[in-house]
């Protein structure tokens, strides 16, 4: 009975004695990870974070995805706490560079499965995997990015709430069919997976193909840009496809340093690759763009588009009343993708034209099963759809939530 106390007594010193990380470890849904084998799955993906003199490990929060099906990645808990964790990142100029510094090590994100964050000072550390090392084994690695926690994060959950396989998982449906919000209904920031769902759910899932990696950063460089520049809070960029990121971010400072002022009304742009404005127009902030008004960009739009120019990406107004249309996003493929204008509350959008991922959207577009909610005006998809007869829009079921409104005249700004 004694060798038995005994034995108790060391078992108990001997586990105290043995140095445990202070790691919390969390669900997605905010649940503590208790379990051993799930935690001893994240402590072995985390051994450089757990090592790091730096950081103090009890004030770090794990979210991770551990296996298939155990768990999703940041959902809500996740975007609750980057309100109260992140500050604002205020942005200079002369922060360019250090963004473009951050947004070259992108490709080793895209495969993330955990992410820490360090309360103390709101940084992300992430923690991929990749199958592209020797004999296809998993290759842990390490990195962080200083000032673009609050959009890893999105993307982050992006991976989870929209695959390939299965793009839009528990939408809202609205009478008649169509779809309202392309926003699972499990989600408590609406607005921000509005942004996001279509942008992600229209392509492949982060991490599955290397090769959308850079347009995938394309989009993430303008997500942090729609905090900081309100500006162009309205506005269509034109990218070609196989711009460097150094290329892109140059764009980016030329039309951000040209310090057009807030105004009251909504200022519409097209800028093209090379960051040369090529259209922009007033609208007033309370009304649509007119007809007339319409047709132009989308022919605009649609001449871009048939030179194979990239994708576009856009800002959508968190604001903006919740009605079909307000949000936007782009397709994916080496020659184009979903190219959408964006007014402050309304959305025209024209069809895809992508060759590779972009062919298989267009063809459920037509088939009626991917519900890409951009209402076109009636009469303007009416010609186009005259002067093209063989192509369809996929866009006619949703005419029925179309309401026109006259456009207050506005003087065209010289470009």
């Amino acid at each position: 009975m004694k060798w038995v106390f005994a034995f108790l007594i060391g078992l108990v010193v001997t586990s105290c004695c043995i140095q445990r990380p202070k790691v919390l470890c969390y669900y997605a849904d905010g649940t503590l990870i208790t379990d051993s084998t799930h935690l001893n799955l994240i402590y072995r993906k985390l051994p450089n974070l757990l090592s790091q003199e730096r950081i103090d490990s009890a004030d770090i929060k794990v979210y991770t995805s551990l296996e298939p099906g155990l768990s999703d990645i940041l959902t809500n808990e996740v975007i609750r706490l980057q309100d109260s964790i992140y500050p604002r990142i205020e942005w200079e100029h002369h922060e360019t560079k250090a963004l473009m510094d951050s947004l070259k090590a992108l490709n080793q994100f895209l495969n993330a499965g955990v992410v820490a964050i360090d309360n103390k000072t709101g940084q992300v550390v992430v923690h991929y995997s990749s199958k592209s090392g020797p004999s296809g084994d998993f290759v842990t690695n390490r990195g962080t990015i200083g000032g673009m926690n609050k959009t890893l994060l999105y993307t982050l959950a992006m991976q989870q709430e929209f695959t390939p396989h299965n793009r839009y998982p528990q939408m809202k449906q609205i009478p008649g069919g169509d779809y309202d919000d392309m926003v699972p209904d499990s989600s408590i920031n609406r607005s921000f997976l509005r942004t996001f769902g279509i942008a992600f759910g229209g392509t492949p899932s982060i991490g599955l193909a290397k090769r959308y990696s850079q347009k995938l950063a394309y989009t993430q460089l303008y997500m942090l840009f729609r905090e900081h520049v309100e500006n162009y809070s309205n506005s269509i960029f034109l990218f070609d496809a196989q711009l460097s990121l150094l290329d892109l971010t140059k764009t980016w400072s030329a039309f951000y340093n040209k310090g057009i002022r807030k105004e009251p009304t909504v200022i519409n742009h097209i800028v093209d690759f090379k960051g040369k404005e090529l259209y922009r127009r007033k609208v007033h902030s309370t009304r649509i763009m007119n007809e007339q008004t319409a047709e132009e960009m989308l022919h605009l739009l649609d001449y871009y588009t048939h030179l194979g120019r990239g994708t576009v990406v856009h800002r959508h107004f968190p604001n903006a009343p919740d009605f079909i249309g307000n949000f936007a996003g782009f397709g994916s493929g080496n020659t184009g993708g979903f190219f959408i204008a964006i007014t402050d509350d309304f959305t025209i959008g024209i069809r895809c034209i992508s060759d590779d991922w972009g062919l298989r959207l267009r063809g459920d577009y037509q088939q009626g099963k991917i519900p890409i909610t951009v209402p076109i005006w009636l009469k303007c998809i009416e010609k186009l759809q005259k002067n093209r007869p063989n192509e369809n829009t996929g866009l006619k079921p949703l005419y029925k939530y179309v309401n026109f409104v006259e456009e207050e005249e506005v003087p065209e700004i010289e470009i």
